[in-house]
This record gives C-alpha cells, sequence and structure tokens, in this order.
C-alpha cells in the first residue's frame, strides 16, 4: 500500500495558491475527490469510498492496480494542466 497525500494547494506559476470563487484555497485534496464523484466507471462504490477519504483525510492509501488506476482516471480527466500537473505529481 502506498500513501498519497492530496493536501497540497494549487499553485500558478508565480507560486501563489489559486483560489475558488468563494476565496477559499484551490486543493488537489478537494479537486480530486470532487472528480472522483463525476467519474462514470463500473465500481462507482470504490471511487465513492476514495472521494470520502481523500476529502475528508486530504490523503489516500491504495494499492499498486488502484494506484493505476486513479492515475489513469486523473491522466484521462479534461483537468487543464495547471491542476492535472500538481494532481499527478502528488499520486507519483
Amino acid at each position: 500500500m502506498k500513501k498519497i497525500d492530496l493536501k497540497a494547494n494549487i499553485i500558478d506559476l508565480k507560486g501563489e495558491t489559486l483560489l475558488d470563487q468563494d476565496g477559499k484555497a484551490l486543493t488537489v485534496s478537494g479537486l480530486v475527490s470532487n472528480y472522483l464523484l463525476q467519474v462514470k466507471d463500473d465500481n462507482s462504490i470504490k471511487l465513492y469510498d476514495w472521494a470520502q477519504r481523500i476529502y475528508k483525510d486530504g490523503f489516500i492509501e491504495l494499492d499498486d492496480s488502484d494506484l493505476a488506476k486513479l492515475k489513469r482516471i486523473i491522466e484521462d480527466s479534461a483537468f487543464p494542466v495547471i491542476s492535472k500537473a500538481p494532481i499527478l505529481k502528488a499520486i507519483g
């Protein structure tokens, strides 16, 4: 099992934290957990559980096959580079 820390903020090229419409920091955990709730997948329960754990704890522990699945989901997403890159860096 690998622990994946997703607590990082999304930053711009100046190193400043990006903010949402409410002025709160955009986080990798927030983006990933909310995106997982929108993914169409055969294993909806697993993705829902992942989303809950990531949102609540800011990290998740996954085995190699689940880690590969999460990475594929993010790689196939429509996230722009400014958010996709930090997510993929966090996943490893």
